[in-house]
């Protein structure tokens, strides 16, 4: 993602708005009103934030909502990363799904949900052991292609569900996890990333 980033301008430090689901619920954060959320994107946007990393199921929508509320104004001086496949019912009960029906529905909502014309990077959120991801890939090759998304990544993925996603598109990003406690992705699934140039 560095590449896309200096492309851009965006610096190397991103806000992931799960933070900001708040009333929202779905992630545990703790209570944080509409006011006091879009204070604090654009408390971080005055101190260089430009990268924001969002989801449907991050407050069931109302991140993303607050997210476009934020920067109605100044859309093209921040990055939007954004997700499909986590949806969830009328109770709240999370699914995951790579349906590309699913992920089509998913993607034009959240740029309702933004106020946005396009998302800078569109993600699938997690691997889906029904559903080809060639599938999904072909839904976000065509909205590329419409200029809904600039760039497509994969969250949370595997060696093989990205050399299937990669006969249809480029995937340019991988997001996955790594911290002290996990330090998998170092072994196998960086230096195949290396190996075909992609930003992790």
């Amino acid at each position: 993602m560095n590449r896309l980033l200096i492309k851009g301008s965006f610096g190397p430090i991103g806000f992931g708005t799960a933070s900001i689901s708040g009333e929202g619920g779905g992630y545990g954060f703790g209570s944080i009103n509409e006011d006091d959320a879009i204070s604090l994107l654009k408390y971080s946007y005055d101190r260089g934030i430009r990268l924001f990393d969002t989801a449907p199921v991050y407050g069931f929508g109302m991140a993303e909502q607050r997210l476009g509320k934020a920067f109605s104004q100044n859309r093209d001086n921040i990055f939007i990363v954004n997700k499909a496949g986590v949806t969830w019912d009328r109770n709240r009960r999370v699914n995951m799904t790579n349906d590309p029906v699913v992920t089509k529905k998913m993607l034009e909502q959240s740029l309702r949900d933004l106020n946005t014309d396009f998302i800078d990077l569109y993600m699938i959120h997690w691997p889906d052991p029904n559903v080809d991801i060639r599938k999904s890939m072909e839904i976000l090759s065509k909205a590329k292609l419409d200029k809904k998304i600039s760039h497509i990544g994969l969250c949370n993925t595997n060696i093989s569900d990205l050399k299937l996603a990669l006969e249809i598109d480029q995937v340019e990003v991988v997001q996955s996890e790594l911290n002290l406690f996990n330090r998998e992705a170092i072994n196998d699934l960086i230096p195949y990333l290396k190996e075909h140039e992609i930003s992790f």
